[in-house]
């Protein structure tokens, strides 16, 4: 049985939103790792937007993972670590290079720049959509 860590993150502060997403993340993650028999050894939860560039709470658990070894660090989606392929590319190749596997328990692709690449693409879509969405709701509301 392999020894992991389930990592989840969320970027809003908005207390019941990130609470919900927290817990819904650990929850697929839990779930994966008891069909595939995986020990959960520990859960890390990080809540708040952090720039790609300062990804020091992530980068700073391979110590931590190295010294509890653990071989697995799950995730619900590839963008909990970063929505920037190359943040995302740095971080994959330091926890390659620590003999550390990431495992996105919903996408389940391969680990491989091109399709981080498309996978961030279509996260910056949807953010972006969201965005939109959300600003013409807020417009339509104070219209009335």
């Amino acid at each position: 049985m392999k020894n992991a860590l389930v990592y989840c993150r969320v970027a809003t502060q908005d207390n019941r939103y990130s609470s919900d997403a927290l817990n819904r993340q650990e929850k697929v993650c839990l779930e994966y790792a008891e069909k595939h028999n995986i020990y959960v050894k520990n859960v890390f939860k990080e809540v708040g937007f952090v720039s790609a560039d300062k990804r020091e709470f992530i980068v700073s658990l391979t110590g931590y993972l190295r010294q509890n070894e653990i071989e697995i660090m799950l995730i619900s989606e590839y963008n909990r670590i970063s929505r920037n392929a190359g943040c995302l590319s740095h971080v994959i190749g330091l926890f390659d290079r620590a003999g550390i596997e990431i495992v996105s328990v919903k996408e389940g692709l391969p680990v491989d720049m091109f399709t981080i690449g498309i996978m961030n693409e279509m996260a910056k879509f949807d953010r972006n959509y969201r965005r939109r969405a959300a600003i013409e709701s807020r417009k339509a509301k104070s219209n009335r």
